[in-house]
């Protein structure tokens, strides 16, 4: 009776469980120029973080998480059309390919971004941003 038990909980246990996914990013390029022809990356610029803050990502994304909201100010665009100031977002989770945490304002990077003025530029632990 108890090994009919064990494999009734096995069988239930298969057939309800899920295979839950994390972030999984294919090899980065060796030089950001390489980056720069990567299908995935729409714009690529450098630039000044301004602020940074802290949004519920259900509300800007539609996302569970917590998401970083970023005003950015862009010094030199390498591709694409950025804007002067540009809003970044990344969520706070590595778990959905954003950052954990987020550079200050004042810090200075380079950034490989998809993303469209109107809805910001999202950027990811599989970008070569930094």
């Amino acid at each position: 009776m108890s090994n009919l038990r064990l494999l009734v909980s096995l069988l239930v246990f298969l057939t309800t469980s899920y295979v839950a996914e994390a972030c999984g990013c294919p090899s980065l390029p060796e030089s950001y120029r390489d980056d720069l022809d990567r299908p995935s990356v729409q714009d690529a610029f450098y630039g000044n973080v301004l602020s940074v803050e802290l949004v519920d990502g259900e509300e800007r994304l539609g996302w569970p998480v917590e998401v970083f909201s970023v005003r950015f100010e862009v010094a030199a665009v390498w591709k694409g059309d950025a804007a002067p100031i540009v809003e970044l977002w990344t969520p706070r989770d590595s778990g959905a390919c954003g950052w954990e945490h987020f550079p200050p304002a004042g810090s200075s990077l380079v950034v490989f971004s998809n993303g469209t003025p109107e809805h910001g530029y999202r950027i990811s632990l599989c970008s070569a941003s930094g």
